[in-house]
């Protein structure tokens, strides 16, 4: 019996120490850990790269689909985008931006408009489907 206590502990050591070692590749074989998103840069220049989180993707795709909802042509969905990266980075921000009362409300910080004014809350002008 006791030959036979030797045959198990001998196999679970070489079990554990094979373990490890596959844990130490594994880790030491692994590139960065990214998180999800898209980087998006001009031809040869990585310096002016600009990478979109899933929830900034998220509502770029939201924008658009409302603005080919409507009909309207894609010039007018890039510069609805293009206003909401620059009021709100593409980030559904509560309360607005400081000057805004939605992603892209398109007046100047001088003259913020009230909710009331601007045709409702932010999810009613924001609605895929149009309608309030």
């Amino acid at each position: 019996m006791r030959g036979c206590g030797l045959k198990v502990a001998m196999f679970l050591g070489a079990v554990v120490v094979l373990t490890a070692g596959i844990i130490v590749a594994v880790v030491l074989t692994r590139g960065s850990v990214r998180t999800p998103g898209c980087t998006v840069a001009p031809p040869g220049d990585n310096a002016a790269a600009y990478t979109f989180t899933p929830e900034q993707m998220n509502n770029a795709a939201t924008i658009s689909a409302v603005g080919t909802k409507l009909g309207l042509p894609a010039h007018a969905a890039t510069v609805a985008l293009a206003t909401a990266l620059q009021e709100s980075k593409l980030r559904n921000l509560e309360g607005g931006d400081r000057d805004s009362a939605a992603r892209s409300s398109g007046f100047p910080s001088t003259a913020a408009p009230s909710s009331s004014t601007c045709g409702g809350s932010s999810s009613s002008r924001m609605s895929s489907t149009g309608t309030a």
